[in-house]
């Protein structure tokens, strides 16, 4: 399979490509962070052309021009109603994505930017790592970008923290086949299933867009992805999604609980799909996810040019200084890179990522305005003992 992409397998458990110099080293043994290689669509074509009619003749150009308008329209369309259905705020940004807005739609309206980020650029993270993804979601939202998570969305909470919002337009769509990804162009960043399931469409709709690729040696990612894959199961099996047994009959109903979602959408109508699309199957089986893990880095690697994509190797010789300094440096957010990696260096974020409900805000103002009453209101027994010690003051002459 590897050959078959033109990949071969590093001794660190990454991924060389078409890029690497026949019988050379390549780059990534000095662990350094190498962009990826050139496109081949002109050789391979473009996946998303519409080519054959709906009973499988050849379309002569005309038609292609007409359908290709006529799939636009519809998925436009389909947009503004999604939209209107949501009636939601996607964050602090409030952004909502008006139709034919797709490669129009101006970055700069999130929240503030933090201290040495200087530009608000467009990035994705085309990673199948979920603890390194969840990092640079986490990350990404710290520096002031509105960032989605798969179908997380992070957003300022009521006490200055960040909550964990819930929008899978992104994952319903590509789960009914439509997969438009003008549905986060509400974004500044975006990783996670099913991002990386459509990059190639990511990559010809958002033609200034940045791509981020942290690879993880392959029996790291297993271990990990393993442990995500039992966390997403359990989830649905609790949502109604799957049966508790594998390979069991899928549930006839839905569970209400909010964990499973709100009056948008449910964990079930991205869930089991989203890891089917990018593992092959949705239940855990290390030889099948293990290859789709490879095969999707060497796709990437071929498909996406050197100049938007930034290769991280993440096999522990990086610090996340230096990590963050690349980042900044080549999406083109920092002015002064070695300030910003200092300030901002790539780990875990000590953040709580909670849900907040606005419930909660109208309990804490109530408890605040109780505090203040009991604290300045006059106190009824004052008066009453002042009165009672002059009378003993009396008694004692």
């Amino acid at each position: 399979m590897l050959a078959a992409l033109g990949a071969t397998m590093n001794p660190d458990g990454t991924l060389s490509g078409p890029g690497s110099k026949a019988g050379g080293p390549h780059p990534r043994h000095q662990l350094e962070m190498v962009h990826g290689w050139r496109a081949f669509r002109k050789i391979f074509g473009n996946p998303h052309k519409v080519e054959y009619g709906p009973e499988g003749q050849p379309l002569d150009p005309r038609a292609r021009r007409v359908l290709t308008k006529l799939f636009k329209s519809r998925a436009h369309k389909q947009v503004d109603a999604t939209s209107r259905k949501m009636g939601k705020r996607l964050g602090s940004s409030g952004v909502v994505v008006p139709s034919d807005a797709t490669k129009k739609t101006k970055l700069g309206s999130g929240p503030e930017l933090a201290e040495y980020v200087t530009a608000r650029k467009r990035v994705f993270s085309l990673g199948l790592d979920p603890d390194v993804e969840r990092t640079a979601a986490e990350w990404f939202e710290s520096l002031g970008y509105v960032s989605l998570h798969g179908d997380r969305h992070f957003a300022k909470g009521y006490w200055g923290g960040v909550v964990s919002e819930m929008d899978a337009r992104l994952a319903v769509s590509v789960c009914t086949g439509a997969s438009d990804v003008s549905l986060v162009s509400g974004y500044d960043f975006a990783n996670w299933l099913p991002v990386p399931s459509v990059f190639d469409a990511l990559a010809l709709d958002f033609p200034d867009a940045k791509f981020v690729l942290f690879e993880t040696p392959v029996e790291v990612f297993v271990k990990r992805a393993k442990a995500k894959a039992d966390e997403a199961r359990a989830l649905g099996v609790k949502c109604g999604c799957v049966s508790a047994r594998v390979g069991g009959s899928i549930p006839t109903s839905r569970s209400t609980s909010s964990a499973c979602g709100d009056a948008t959408h449910h964990v079930c109508d991205a869930y089991p799909c989203v890891y089917e699309k990018a593992f092959g199957s949705a239940d855990f089986d290390p030889t099948v996810w293990r290859e789709a893990y490879v095969a999707h880095i060497a796709r990437v690697k071929t498909a996406i040019s050197s100049d938007r994509l930034l290769i991280v190797p993440m096999v522990g010789g990086h610090s996340p200084v230096s990590v963050a300094r690349a980042l900044g440096e080549f999406a083109g957010i920092a002015d002064a890179p070695d300030a910003f990696a200092s300030r901002h260096p790539f780990e875990p974020r000590a953040m709580s990522i909670r849900t907040e409900h606005t419930w909660s805000f109208f309990l804490f103002l109530g408890v605040a305005v109780l505090g203040a009453l009991v604290l300045f209101a006059p106190n009824p027994y004052a008066r009453r003992g002042t009165a009672a010690s002059s009378g003993y003051a009396e008694f004692e002459r």
